[in-house]
């Protein structure tokens, strides 16, 4: 491309901004949750376990139920 102008180079970026667009979208996805387990790390010892069990063991802290009261395995929360 050496010597083309602008507008001939406007294309060929285009594409690749558009080639590479979905990739970082996925990359930053991942950086995104990775981020989050290692908060979980850091916050105690809910790392291991789905997101949707997290949310539910943040709600019962929220309506004050001590983690005393919690269920110990997975058969007692069906």
């Amino acid at each position: 491309m050496t010597g083309a102008g602008p507008a001939a180079v406007r294309p060929v970026f285009t594409a690749a901004v558009v080639d590479v667009e979905p990739r970082l979208t996925d990359r930053i996805g991942e950086l995104v949750a990775r981020r989050d387990t290692l908060h979980r790390l850091v916050d105690g010892d809910r790392a291991l376990l789905p997101d949707r069990a997290c949310a539910v063991l943040g709600r019962l802290t929220e309506l004050a139920f001590p983690p005393t009261s919690w269920p110990r395995n997975g058969r007692a929360w069906s």
